[in-house]
C-alpha cells in the first residue's frame, strides 16, 4: 500500500512538471533568407556586454529558419546575422516574428511581420542606411571643399535627428524602438559632430516621457540598443 502511494505521488509530480513545462511562455523568430545556401545564420542577443550568440543554423537551399526562446519579462533586442549583414528585432512577451529577406542585401531590404516594434525598427534601419548614403555622397564628392563638406554633413545629420526625435523618440518614448536612435553614432557621423550637437543628442535621447496610454506596458528595456549601420565610412 505504501509503495502504491509513493508511485501515485511520483506520477502526480511528473504530471505537474510536464504541465508546467508545457505552459512556459516562449517567443519565436522564424522566416526565410533566400540566396544564402550553406550560410551560417546567427541569432544573437544584444546584451549590455555586446552581442551574445544564442543559437545558429546552417541554411539550406530553401533558406528557412526558426529560433525560439523563453519569453522575456522586459523587451530585449536580438539580431539575425550572416557575416556583416544584420537584421535587428525586438522581442517582447510571446511574439512570433516572421522575417523574409534575401542575401546579401538583407540589411537594407527585408520584410517583417508579427511585431509593431520590429516594423518601426525596420523604418529606423532604412533611415540610417539612407543617412549613410547621403553622407557618403557628400564625402566622396571631389568637387566639395572640406568646409562645405562639414556644413553639408552637419545639415544632413540635423534633419535626420529632428525627424527621429519627433517621429520616434518623443512620440512613444516608452517603446523599445525609441531606444535605438540613441545608440553610439558611427565614426563618420561623429567627425562633424560638434560639442553643441553632442549636447543636443544627449538631450534628445533623454526625454521626459509623457504618461503612456492606460494599459501600455512600461517595463524598461533590458538589453542595449543595437547600432544599425554595419560598415561605417572610414574617414
Amino acid at each position: 500500500m505504501k509503495i502504491f502511494k509513493i508511485t501515485v505521488v511520483a506520477a502526480l509530480v511528473m504530471v505537474a512538471l510536464s504541465l508546467a513545462s508545457c505552459t512556459g511562455k516562449k517567443f519565436q523568430v522564424s522566416g526565410v533568407i533566400s540566396d544564402a545556401p550553406d550560410s551560417l545564420l546567427l541569432f544573437e542577443n544584444m546584451s549590455l556586454n555586446g552581442p551574445v550568440v544564442v543559437d545558429s543554423v546552417r541554411l539550406g537551399a530553401d533558406g528557412s529558419f526558426s529560433f525560439e526562446g523563453e519569453a522575456p519579462t522586459a523587451p530585449e533586442f536580438y539580431r539575425l546575422r550572416i557575416a556583416r549583414q544584420i537584421i535587428n528585432v525586438a522581442v517582447d512577451s510571446t511574439e512570433h516574428v516572421t522575417v523574409k529577406a534575401s542575401y546579401p542585401t538583407m540589411t537594407g531590404s527585408y520584410e517583417v511581420e508579427g511585431s509593431t516594434e520590429c516594423s518601426k525598427i525596420r523604418e529606423l534601419a532604412l533611415m540610417q542606411l539612407n543617412l549613410q548614403a547621403q553622407v557618403n555622397a557628400v564625402v566622396q564628392n571631389p568637387n566639395v571643399s572640406y568646409e562645405k563638406e562639414a556644413d553639408s554633413v552637419r545639415t544632413i545629420l540635423e534633419v535626420y535627428k529632428y525627424k527621429v526625435k519627433n517621429d520616434y523618440i518623443f512620440k512613444e518614448p516608452w517603446r523599445a524602438y525609441a531606444f535605438l536612435p540613441c545608440s553610439k553614432p558611427s565614426r563618420w557621423a561623429s567627425r562633424w559632430d560638434s560639442s553643441s550637437t553632442r549636447r543636443a543628442r544627449r538631450r534628445m535621447c533623454r526625454p521626459m516621457p509623457p504618461s503612456p496610454p492606460v494599459g501600455t506596458p512600461t517595463t524598461p528595456v533590458r538589453s542595449v540598443a543595437p547600432t544599425f549601420i554595419t560598415s561605417p565610412l572610414r574617414a
